[in-house]
């Protein structure tokens, strides 16, 4: 750049966002300020000319000498801001030279993306330089998105030249509309003058000819003639007139133009008003269906329609989000429950593969599917082959074959990746086969049937093995192999049980015998000494193999006759399917049901087995449908940190968030490494008297840096302890008059709040433990929860007179006083905005506060049951989460009062506390069993990304679409 040379700006962008630097640099350039405005500031230049837009590159972390010389040389810096820009270290070096020069009041940030200042770093659009900017120096952007482009350019303008927007803005707009129009009205009044003016310079020329010619005869003729041309200069005014007319029409006509495209124009706000509107209901309609099919255990096809209603990610504007889809995403995604349509008749059979990643079907409309036991997709075409009922299906040990059995009288043997049979069909059986098992090593393949004989199979061959089973009087309705392959048992319609010796074919011992009707199914407990049974008799029998003997006493509970039971991978459970239309699990050491029964089919079920990791059951039934049952109980996505007879009544994450910190009885403190979950215990030393120990009503207090907590003394006062040293440190707290309920650091660590039973809050100086001025008088009852804003500047106290007092910490008064709860409240805290309170409460509710006007803001959030004892923000203010006795934690959308998801944690007792974790991506939380437990609260982004990257391959089909409106 030649010395001497100025800028009137200089453009700072991230290299992906080239494109909007050159298109401001060119509008910059070709923006001419308006006549007038200049006239009134003869100072401003016509044009702003050059503009500064940077095409080299930084080297070594330095500013190029010729950047650096722009830099110094513009009278103003530009920069594009977007959450690109915000993480580039070159835009943020050339932000910081420029502040450096001492010129942050000539920076101008403009924003095509992002949101300045935002709690989400994934959002942020100003580069670090702009955010450390001292308070009174913040910059406020001009953002694209909220003015639209034109307007922004405009505004950048003014804020150049110190001139209001409104009125460049105006005349920017005057002359767009004047440009439009007075190039049509130009064209009109153009062609009118030169038909009238035209004409007339060639009359008006012969008649001065003319004149010229007489001027030289006669003077007198002169004068004539110069009354002729004041006739023609009337009749050249009239015409003037005349055109002015004109003129005043297309101007009118212009103005009827502009009043149409007006009105044009709300038009078009007004139907992308109400497009969007629908979108809005549509999206909410979608997450309804969605919760609909939570409800009724299919929370795979939930997740398919949760995600139709949100958008594809944050910067996705064509679509609204509506909170009522991330709530159906949140909770259909607590849940591994799917219902599997696509056979036409009764299901007779379904199984999971070794692995758990498939399910095989069989049904009496003679096909077999295969299905993705994570997304519900069917895989591949079904298979078809049998020529009757298909009785039964189980996969071979490697999962690469299915065997089935049909009332054809045949067993076929099926290759998983084709879905071709392998082989001929195995025959020899003379009546329906009722069931087709793969042994242990997957080399032979054991066959039962309604001839009263059991048939072996060599895989290879095709062939039979040897002489069949026989000894059942009646069909035979189910086999299984032992664990080691080395024994068969049958259950058949003769009401008995037999063992066999599969090298032998002889039966071992006697009949077991014990049911009084036909036995449908019989299952191997994993570790082969035991054996389950059920019947037509509605009960299930367990038998010690070694003995024959029956174990306990039958299971009773079916209200009809029992299908199929079968043994938990662990052996701890049995779960059984009835034609009463249910599915139970039963408890192997006990005899008892665990749970309810399992509700959803409309008819029949004939089989339910374990999934792999005991988790999941899948369902076969006459309603033609296969079902995933969820059943985990206590591990939604919780960890359980073990604790023994702790009974923590609080726990927390440290500010950086390494460690998680919880407080329990006789005067410890255990801390968790919040990665690894090692934990280790310190002793606290008490002071004088005895420490009172850490109760939910009464949880020690920490300081911001977790360095030092507050201990409650016996006798009103209070003091601090060291949490290094684990010693009490300076003088105690002494001035209120009766035992103190509750105490807290302000955010900066300066100051202290207490409030007692003495009615009063108090403010101490945290490092010398002196009161700061008189006590806050205005409750009329015990204080029970005091709490500093973000800011340090008010104070909130929540009063067994049932009302909440926000306090100004420095005029001392109050501020608001808040009323509604009608029973004792529980827990207090501000939003991270400060804009907001939440209160719980014993009266089952929580309420949000308006901070600046102290009014309720909507109507109670309700949900829980019992006394709700915790209630905290998220890091960004968006959520809430509750704890409350009723067993649950509860998430809540902060703006709109919405529930997003709670999660079954099982019988967890009592819930005392529940708080995010710095980053809001997990909330720890303590409860009665004497457990603290850590639960994953992902972003919605990322549980969107992944929920589309498992079901990439399972889509919604048309029919679906139909049938959920979505087409």
């Amino acid at each position: 750049m030649a010395k001497g040379k100025e800028y009137f700006a200089f453009i700072s962008y991230k290299r992906e966002d080239e494109k909007w630097a050159k298109w401001l640099q060119h509008k910059l350039e070709h923006y001419h300020l308006p006549v007038n405005v200049r006239k009134e500031n003869p100072s401003l230049p016509q044009s702003i000319r050059p503009v500064f837009k940077d095409t080299s590159e930084l080297a070594a972390g330095v500013l190029a000498d010729e950047i650096h010389e722009a830099l110094d040389n513009s009278k103003y810096l530009i920069v594009i801001c977007s959450p690109r820009a915000a993480q580039s270290k070159w835009v943020g070096k050339e932000v910081q030279t420029f502040i450096d020069m001492g010129r942050s009041d000539k920076i101008i940030p403009f924003i095509i993306g992002g949101t300045p200042f935002s709690d989400n770093p994934e959002e942020e659009c100003f580069p670090s330089a702009l955010l450390n900017l001292p308070k009174e120096q913040e910059l406020l952007g001009v953002n694209i998105n909220e003015m639209g482009r034109e307007a922004a350019v405009v505004k950048v303008v003014a804020r150049m030249f110190g001139l209001k927007f409104d009125t460049l803005w105006q005349r920017y707009e005057r002359e767009q509309k004047r440009k439009r129009w007075m190039w049509i009205g130009g064209s009109v009044l153009l062609a009118l003058l030169g038909l009238s003016i035209g004409g007339y310079f060639v009359r008006q020329n012969g008649i001065i000819e003319r004149q010229n010619e007489r001027l030289q005869q006669d003077s007198i003729t002169m004068a004539n003639h110069l009354m002729k041309i004041q006739k023609d200069s009337v009749l050249l005014s009239s015409q003037n007139d005349s055109i002015v007319s004109q003129n005043n029409l297309i101007l009118n006509q212009r103005d009827s133009i502009v009043s149409s495209n007006k009105l044009l124009a709300q038009e078009r706000d007004n139907v992308l008003r109400a497009n969007w509107e629908t979108q809005i209901n549509l999206s909410k309609a979608i997450a309804a269906i969605a919760t609909q099919l939570i409800k009724s255990g299919d929370s795979y096809t939930a997740r398919l329609l949760a995600l139709e209603a949100l958008p594809i990610d944050s910067n996705d504007y064509q679509k609204p989000y509506v909170v009522e889809a991330e709530s159906a995403l949140r909770q259909a995604l607590l849940y591994e429950n799917a219902i599997l349509r696509g056979h036409t008749e009764s299901v007779k059979f379904a199984t999971f593969s070794s692995n758990g990643k498939m399910i095989a079907s069989a049904s009496k409309d003679g096909t077999i599917r295969l299905w993705d036991a994570q997304t519900g997709r069917q895989i591949g075409s079904s298979i078809e082959g049998h020529k009757d009922n298909i009785n039964y299906v189980s996969f071979s040990p490697n999962n690469d074959k299915v065997v089935t059995a049909s009332d054809d009288n045949t067993i076929r043997i099926w290759d998983v990746l084709t879905g071709k049979q392998i082989g001929s069909a195995l025959e020899g059986h003379n009546s329906f086969v009722s069931s087709a098992i793969f042994s242990p090593n997957g080399h032979i393949v054991a066959s039962a049937s309604g001839d009263n004989t059991i048939r072996f199979w060599d895989i290879q061959s095709g062939k039979q093995l040897g002489n069949p089973i026989k000894g059942h009087i009646y069909g035979i309705n189910s086999i299984a192999f032992s664990p080691d392959g080395k024994m068969i048992v049958s259950a058949s319609g003769d009401k008995t049980i037999r063992v066999w010796d599969v090298h032998t074919r002889r039966q071992i011992g006697t009949d077991f015998d014990g049911h009084k009707g036909n036995v449908t199914f019989v299952s191997f407990s994993p570790d082969g000494k035991k054996i389950v049974s059920s019947s037509w008799d509605r009960t299930i029998i367990l038998w010690d193999v070694q003995t024959g003997r029956q174990i306990g006493s039958p299971l009773d509970g079916h209200t009809d006759g029992i299908c199929s039971v079968s043994f938990s991978p662990d052996g701890d459970r049995i779960v059984s399917a009835s034609c009463d239309n249910t599915i139970r699990i039963w408890d192997v050491k006990t005899g008892k049901q665990i749970g309810s029964p399992f509700v959803g089919h409309s008819l029949g079920v004939n089989s339910s087995s374990f999934s792999p990791d005991g988790n999941r059951i899948v369902s076969a039934s006459e309603d033609n449908t296969i079902r995933i049952w969820d059943i985990k109980a206590d591990d939604r996505g919780c960890k359980i940190l073990g604790g023994g007879p702790a009974m923590f009544h609080f726990a927390f994450y440290s500010q950086d968030g390494d460690k998680i910190i919880a407080p329990m009885l006789f005067n410890k403190i255990r801390i968790w490494n919040a990665k690894s979950l090692k934990s280790k215990d310190i002793v606290l030393q008490s002071k004088g008297n005895w420490l009172l120990e850490c109760t939910p009503d009464n949880p020690y207090s920490f300081s911001p840096d977790n360095k030092m907590l507050i201990s409650k003394h016996k006798d009103a006062s209070f003091y601090l302890l060291d949490m290094n040293t684990r010693q009490p440190i300076g003088n105690l707290f002494i001035g209120h008059t009766n035992a103190v309920n509750s105490t807290s650091f302000s955010p900066d660590g300066k100051m202290i709040v207490s409030g007692a039973m003495d009615s009063t809050v108090r403010i101490w100086d945290a490092m010398t433990g002196k009161q700061l001025r008189e006590p806050l008088l205005g409750h009329k009852s015990w204080v029970g929860h005091v709490v500093f804003s973000p800011d340090c500047k008010k104070i909130a106290s929540a009063s067994g007179d049932n009302t909440i007092i926000i306090w100004d910490v420095y005029k001392r008064n109050i501020l608001h006083s808040l009323t509604g709860h009608t029973k004792n409240i529980k827990s207090i805290v501000f939003s991270p905005k400060e804009n907001l309170l939440a209160s719980s409460s014993e009266d089952q509710t929580i309420r949000i506060w308006d901070v600046n006007t102290g009014k309720q803001v909507g109507k109670p959030l309700i949900g829980h049951v019992k006394s709700v004892n915790s209630v905290s923000f998220s890091p960004d203010g968006k959520y809430i989460v509750s704890a409350s006795h009723d067993y649950t934690i509860r998430v809540w959308d902060s703006t709109t009062g919405t529930p997003i998801v709670s999660p079954l944690l099982g019988d967890i007792g009592n819930v005392f506390s529940a708080f995010f974790s710095p980053n809001g991506k997990c909330i720890v939380l303590t409860s009665s069993d004497e457990t603290v437990r850590i639960w994953d609260f992902s972003p919605l982004q990322e549980l969107i990304d992944q929920t589309r990257e498992r079901f990439k391959n399972r889509q919604l089909t048309h029919e679906e679409r139909r049938k959920y409106y979505l087409d």
